[in-house]
């Protein structure tokens, strides 16, 4: 988990990863997933990834389809 979240912050991607992880460390772009109903997922896991890397269309997919899943 932390070589992922190291990946993230050096602009590699994106993760999806649980709260206890990332502590009080600040991301560029943080956001808790939801269920469809709008109540917090349990494990307050959260999505996290720059945001100029959604210029690259399979990340913007992603993160559109997780969207349309109104999880958040």
């Amino acid at each position: 988990m932390e070589t992922c979240k190291e990946m993230v912050s050096s602009g590699f991607g994106y993760a999806i990863l649980p709260d206890i992880v990332l502590g009080d460390t600040e991301y560029k772009y943080r956001i808790q997933l939801r269920t469809k109903h709008g109540e917090p997922i349990l494990r307050k896991s959260w999505m996290i990834y720059r945001k100029d890397s959604l210029q690259i269309s399979l990340i913007h997919a992603f993160v559109d389809f997780i969207k349309s899943l109104n999880l958040m």
